[in-house]
């Protein structure tokens, strides 16, 4: 039908309506264009163009499709739409041989040279998501230690003992935000956590003289949400920050309390039922134990392995982007 969303498919039906051949181009009321390499029906919203007579390669159907969207780009809208009967008058541009014939050969090789050029681009970015995720992570690969593995196999098995720890006895600085409406905020530098999971609750940058929470700490939010910043920052009062300044833990160990705390606090908090950070004190997250204390070696690891799980997942599924892109243009390297 007509749009742009998923091209313009809006589901799979079973209605008993006339299919349209693979190999051709749809034009919906608002000039959207695509090309089409399966079959497939249309609603009244939308013409579809083929030919029966002369078989056009699937490269030389998207030039056509690309040079149809061009020149319909911007003439139809919803007071002015488009139907296929108004439109076989109308011209395209495409290119011609010295004889005056329509040059197929040159829009082949074209869209062919363009697919090769994205191709590139793919796995260029492939390349620079993988290097900005180990950057991040402080990885230097995505391949599980066998020290790793053994973890994982004993949280999957249910082999690592866990004790519950007060907040408190984890964090010895826990204090609230202070108010700062928003009409009231000086664009500035300093990043603004407020309440909510949108950029992980940064509002915005600000010049106010804020009090300023330390990087390596985490926020928890009247609802719940509970982020690890890695940065310095200021903080609405619907946010409480926790930290440790007589303690050095680790980026690791802080995401893991970050995850227990979310954990703890799931589903419990709302805007009927709103959590200040005064009542959290003697709240309990579950941590890994070892000899009645804190197995922060077992927590860093958990971490590392989980990261390399990620990005393993990101690779693979970005390698499956590119062998699907390679299969659809039918290239050979």
């Amino acid at each position: 039908m007509s749009g742009v969303t998923n091209q313009g498919v809006v589901g799979y039906i079973a209605n008993p309506i006339a299919s349209f051949p693979s190999n051709s181009i749809t034009i919906d009321i608002f000039g959207n264009t695509f090309y089409r390499n399966y079959s497939f029906g249309a609603g009244d919203d939308t013409g579809v163009y083929w030919s029966d007579k002369i078989q056009y390669s699937e490269r030389q159907m998207l030039f056509i499709a690309a040079a149809i969207g061009k020149t319909l780009k911007g003439k139809y809208d919803y007071g002015h739409k488009l139907r296929s009967s108004q439109s076989f008058d109308f011209k395209i541009p495409l290119p011609k041989t010295t004889t005056g014939k329509i040059d197929f050969a040159f829009m082949e090789d074209f869209v062919h040279e363009i697919e090769k050029v994205r191709l590139e681009e793919i796995e260029r970015q492939n390349e620079h998501e993988l290097n900005a995720y180990l950057e991040v992570t402080g990885l230097s690969n995505y391949t599980l230690t066998k020290t790793e593995k053994d973890v994982l196999d004993k949280v999957k098995n249910n082999k690592i003992h866990f004790e519950k720890y007060t907040y408190k006895a984890v964090f010895n600085r826990i204090k609230q935000g202070r108010r700062l409406k928003k009409e009231d905020q000086k664009q500035g530098s300093t990043p603004f956590v407020m309440s909510g999971v949108t950029n992980t609750g940064v509002v915005g940058y600000v010049a106010n003289p804020v009090a300023v929470f330390p990087a390596n700490s985490i926020t928890v939010d009247i609802f719940g949400n509970t982020f690890y910043r890695n940065y310095a920052y200021g903080a609405g009062d619907d946010t409480g920050c926790y930290w440790n300044d007589q303690k050095q833990y680790s980026k690791e160990q802080m995401l893991f309390f970050a995850t227990a705390i979310a954990k703890s606090l799931k589903g419990k908090y709302s805007f009927g039922k709103k959590l200040r950070s005064s009542q959290s004190h003697n709240f309990c997250m579950i941590l890994p134990t070892k000899n009645g204390a804190p197995d922060y070696e077992m927590m860093e690891t958990i971490i590392r392995a989980v990261q390399k799980l990620v990005i393993k997942d990101i690779v693979i599924s970005a390698d499956r982007r590119l062998t699907a892109t390679k299969k659809t243009i039918e290239i050979n390297e």
